[in-house]
């Protein structure tokens, strides 16, 4: 069992994956589905007297484009300081974002869900340890700010954290923009 969490474009009772290949993008998860989020039943597991187990946001497609095109234009102004290794990665991932919004918005999907159930059942045993996890879970994606995440990355750009490889690395997992695995969505989703 792999430790992952799912997200999906939803369009009425139809579902269609916005991963495997973004699942890795643990901001953008939380950004896709934060708005109007209610707890509804996984897909994957029937979890028996426990009826939620994932979440449902409505789709804002205007503030995901928003958030990545500013983004985007950070590390332009600030790509002197990155290393021309890291830049390379995560160029074409602003490209794939962008890809996605796209497909999703013109298949008329209205909603995304994410699915984080293979991870937390990694995780908790009980069923009380289950709803507890779901409940941190929920809680992240209220407090989800699209605004701090701005902040922050202007402040690691303009501090030059970039100049230094491992580092740069990690903060970019962080924001999802780089490789297929990021601890921070699999194991604490923030």
């Amino acid at each position: 069992m792999g430790n992952r969490t799912y997200l999906y474009a939803q369009k009425g009772n139809e579902f269609t994956g916005i991963g495997e290949f973004r699942y890795d993008a643990p901001f953008l998860a939380l950004l896709f589905t934060h708005i109007d989020t209610v707890a509804i039943p996984s897909l994957f597991f029937d979890l028996g007297d426990i009826k939620v187990g994932a979440f449902r946001g409505r789709l804002d497609t205007t503030q995901v484009t928003d958030f990545v095109t500013k983004l985007r234009a950070l590390f332009d102004a600030h790509r002197s300081k990155i290393l021309p290794k890291i830049w390379e990665e995560i160029e074409p991932n602003f490209a794939d974002i962008t890809e996605t919004i796209d497909r999703i918005t013109a298949g008329g999907y209205t909603h995304v869900l994410i699915d984080p159930m293979e991870r937390i059942l990694l995780i908790a045993g009980s069923d009380e340890e289950i709803l507890d996890e779901i409940d941190l879970i929920e809680s992240a994606l209220d407090d989800c700010d699209p605004d701090w995440w701005l902040k922050h990355t202007e402040t690691t750009l303009r501090s030059g954290a970039l100049l230094d490889e491992e580092q740069g690395w990690q903060y970019l997992q962080e924001l999802g923009l780089t490789g297929f695995f990021s601890p921070i969505l699999y194991f604490n989703l923030l």
